[in-house]
């Protein structure tokens, strides 16, 4: 070949899919994901507070490994819930403490 020639290239295509090329227009619409509802959100206190309504209450290992907080934060917290007109009753069950709100607290 010399300088002075031109060479072609052929390029290789790929076959459309019928289905690519035979959908309707109407159909081809992008289609929105679908998203699942987010759960709502508990707050540490409110979290206390539903183990402390719970049966048999909890006790302050239990909150503490429920909430990641300090003992004493924990008992911050319960101060704040009996401030707000929660009643908290402690009970000893086994060597153990238990808080529960009157109306669930454990019979020792």
């Amino acid at each position: 070949m010399t300088k002075t020639q031109k060479t072609t290239r052929r390029v290789l295509t790929l076959p459309k899919l019928a289905a690519e090329h035979d959908a309707p227009k109407a159909l081809a619409a992008p289609v929105e994901p679908v998203v699942a509802p987010q759960p709502a959100r508990v707050s540490k206190p409110g979290l206390i507070r539903a183990r402390l309504e719970a049966n048999g209450g909890a006790s302050l290992a239990e909150l503490v490994e429920a909430t990641g907080w300090q003992p004493h934060s924990i008992r911050a917290a319960m101060t704040g819930l009996r401030k707000q007109g929660l009643t908290i009753q402690k009970t000893p069950v086994d060597g153990v403490t238990r808080f529960a709100t009157v109306a669930h607290a454990v019979a020792g």
